[in-house]
């Protein structure tokens, strides 16, 4: 599968390197007989410096290079005014309408609405960044609450290891769960992390309009009671019909996505705020510390409340 990249001034190295290594392990590790090829394009020039310094050689640049390939990967990307901009821009419109998949990580976002790729969609942004975004794209559904979103064929992230949660969606996509999970484990015997790398979920954005508003209305009222009935009659379904609908836009049940993301807004929130923990557990829907743990364990495979 031919992906392109395409690294611009002021990226962040650990947003390309990360993806590029995660995913070159599947030949290292002879998980999957199928490989990536990948392509590296800069702006104008091919030597092309990030935001630490480090230059990277780029295969070739916008001017050469037709915007064709299987997936298209953006790195970097803050407001630039030079006069290469709008030529950047059309380029990456024309390459995302053709691709099959894009990412965007970080600051390249706003690169992708730029180029029109994004209306209607939703993204993740870091929190520093949303209010200017909406602000001038208002037509695109920003969250600050989730470090990565799946909407389509739109995959956006920000943060310490998005490059390679990114890269573990692009596996699931193309050689299923087992592969991805695979892969996950093997990155973290490289890392020794303590935590599942597999476990840390994607938000997957359905692509019918009653599923999409009733993700929204979940991610804001997570400390309701969000029973299966109660967000089956907002959709407007029956309970069965709504489940399988549910399941098939968004690859988890109702309940699964509902303790998902209760348990991703407890993890913020212990990092984020002083509240106790019976606190968090309250804000986020649960009845008590316990059941916060358990969940916890049952989506993350451990709980930092154990450290």
């Amino acid at each position: 599968m031919h992906i392109g990249i395409l690294v611009l001034p002021r990226h962040r190295a650990s947003d390309l390197v990360a993806a590029m290594d995660t995913l070159s392990l599947l030949d290292e590790n002879a998980i999957s007989r199928d490989h990536y090829r990948f392509q590296l394009i800069g702006l104008d020039v091919p030597h092309v410096t990030g935001k630490g310094g480090l230059a990277v050689m780029a295969d070739s640049t916008i001017a050469n290079t037709a915007p064709d390939f299987d997936t298209l990967l953006v790195a970097g990307g803050e407001s630039d005014p030079s006069p290469t901009a709008s030529a950047l821009v059309e380029w990456i419109g024309a390459a995302g309408k053709r691709a099959r998949r894009i990412g965007a990580v970080g600051e390249a976002v706003s690169l992708l609405a730029s180029a029109g790729l994004l209306d209607g969609c939703t993204v993740a942004l870091h929190p520093a960044a949303l209010r200017r975004f909406s602000k001038r794209w208002p037509a695109v559904f920003a969250r600050s609450d989730q470090s990565f979103v799946r909407d389509g064929k739109l995959l956006t992230a920000f943060g310490a290891e998005s490059g390679v949660e990114l890269a573990l969606e692009l596996v699931r996509d193309d050689f299923g769960q087992f592969t991805a999970s695979q892969l996950a484990q093997r990155l973290d015997t490289c890392c020794r992390t303590p935590v599942k790398r597999a476990a840390r979920p994607c938000l997957r954005m359905g692509q019918r309009a009653c599923i999409r508003e009733l993700q929204h209305y979940i991610l804001s009222h997570l400390s309701a009671n969000l029973c299966v009935s109660r967000l089956a009659a907002r959709a407007g379904m029956s309970e069965r019909h709504f489940a399988r609908v549910f399941v098939r836009e968004t690859g988890a049940t109702p309940l699964e996505f509902v303790r998902t993301q209760r348990v991703m807004r407890a993890m913020r929130l212990l990092v984020q705020s002083t509240h106790s923990i019976a606190q968090i557990a309250q804000l986020c829907g649960f009845s008590g510390a316990q059941t916060l743990r358990r969940n916890m364990t049952a989506v993350l495979g451990t709980t930092p409340l154990d450290r």
